[in-house]
């Protein structure tokens, strides 16, 4: 089974309880009802020191001061990072003209007025219709993400990746409109599902909606003071979820609304971010095992949580094969440095060798990648699930991975240390531990 039967088929397997969840036509509401998640705890994360206004602005703290107000010191660490791009608020172009940039006036930013030679994720301006806010450089071309065609995905993370398992490194407010902050990727989340609101999520009614009135509902979106709010693409809405968590795979005292499955009903969300299949599938993140799938984007109403952030644009790949036949791609923007060829294969075109899959996942895990002496080092490790999908290129299918990067991975599966797999063909995701696949060994750069 190849190509858009077998995301269709993963669809059937992992979302037909999720998405029948919130089924219906269009943008509706409906009760949080019994199956929410009433917590309302706030867990202290990997820093020290809490800090309070001094109201009910209370909230979990990494060492950085969050304050609840519109105008929150949050803003300035996320842009005040000096590899982050300047982020210049504005109104007209005349507020950009002196850095030589033009006014996003939706997204209330300065940005590049074209793409050439930008690096991705340079903040650009596309108008279309209808015209979205979130417009970013990919391969040189303004993209608007949400067009509906895998060609405007977001061309990757921009962000340095969080654990897979044990991500507890949030700030979350307490307040009528909580949000939520990753001080790893910088990235501010709403503390709610769409439509809830309190400090606990317990008032108003979810909003559910299609894939295409989802993007519209966080494109609208006036929340806790800000209003540039988007869908997240399918690399942010993984950043938050921990695979050390099952039922729902997230940390559920930072984001209460979340739940698995309960009565059968299970929880999901869509991303912005199409699938390379084509016709009308999108990405999405089920709760209950955190699995990221492409599935119908038309068919199902779900719930919605919304991101903000301005991303990092910022030179991503470098290949190099410092040891003849052993190449090696460093991950500038993650901080990985990856084999080029799968175990057993090598050249630069990883034609040399014979591909085989490995052993079980449990013996793949304890012995392959710590046996790799590969370009001078020997200290490689099978990556764990959100290392391995960020690789994962969503503008491309068959492969889903850059052949110029990652050359001869095609038509098979590679392991996970978290136990998950990826299909080298579509970039799918899927669990199970008791077959053979390949591996690409990662190392800390």
């Amino acid at each position: 089974m190849r190509g858009s039967e077998r995301l269709l088929f993963a669809l059937g397997l992992s979302f037909a309880f999720t998405f029948a969840a919130c089924s219906g036509n269009g943008s509706n509401r409906t009760d949080a009802g019994p199956d929410a998640d009433t917590g309302s705890e706030s867990e202290t994360g990997t820093g020290s020191g809490s800090e309070s206004d001094g109201g009910t602005d209370t909230l979990t703290d990494t060492g950085t001061n969050l304050d609840a107000g519109p105008d929150a010191s949050v803003d300035a660490s996320i842009d005040s990072d000096t590899d982050r791009w300047k982020v210049v608020p504005c109104l007209s172009d005349t507020d950009c003209a002196d850095a030589g940039l033009v006014c996003n006036e939706s997204w209330g930013i300065c940005v590049a007025p074209d793409c050439a030679s930008r690096l991705d994720f340079t903040p650009c301006k596309l108008v279309t219709e209808p015209d979205r806010s979130y417009d970013i450089c990919s391969d040189g071309t303004c993209v608007s993400p949400g067009c509906g065609d895998a060609s405007c995905n977001p061309p990757g993370p921009h962000f340095k990746l969080p654990p897979a398992m044990g991500h507890n490194a949030f700030q979350r407010t307490v307040d009528d409109e909580p949000v939520v902050v990753d001080t790893i990727t910088k990235l501010m989340w709403t503390g709610c599902s769409v439509g809830l609101t309190g400090s606990d999520c317990k008032g108003g009614d979810a909003l559910v909606a299609n894939w295409e009135d989802s993007i519209s509902v966080c494109e609208d979106l006036v929340y806790h003071g800000y209003s540039d709010w988007r869908l997240p693409d399918r690399f942010e809405i993984q950043s938050i979820l921990d695979y050390g968590k099952e039922d729902p795979a997230i940390d559920t005292k930072i984001f209460p609304t979340m739940r698995g499955c309960e009565d059968n009903l299970c929880q999901a969300f869509y991303a912005i971010s199409s699938s390379g299949s084509g016709g009308t599938n999108a990405w999405g993140a089920a709760m209950e095992l955190g699995e990221v799938v492409a599935g119908s984007a038309t068919l199902y109403n779900l719930e919605i949580i919304c991101v903000r952030g301005v991303p990092t644009p910022r030179e991503r790949y470098e290949k190099a094969e410092l040891v003849d036949g052993e190449p090696v791609v460093e991950d500038h923007v993650t901080g990985l440095t990856w084999q080029g060829c799968p175990i057993a294969l090598y050249g630069e075109q990883c034609d040399q060798g014979q591909l085989y899959p490995t052993a079980d996942w449990m013996y793949a895990m304890s012995t392959y990648c710590q046996s790799q002496d590969w370009s001078g080092h020997a200290d490689w490790r099978m990556p764990d699930i959100k290392e391995l999908m960020s690789i994962v290129d969503d503008r491309r299918m068959d492969p889903a991975f850059s052949p110029d990067l990652f050359p001869n991975l095609s038509g098979g599966t590679l392991w996970s240390a978290t136990g998950w797999y990826v299909y080298e063909i579509d970039g799918l995701m899927a669990n199970s531990a008791a077959y053979y696949r390949a591996v690409l060994c990662a190392r800390n750069s």
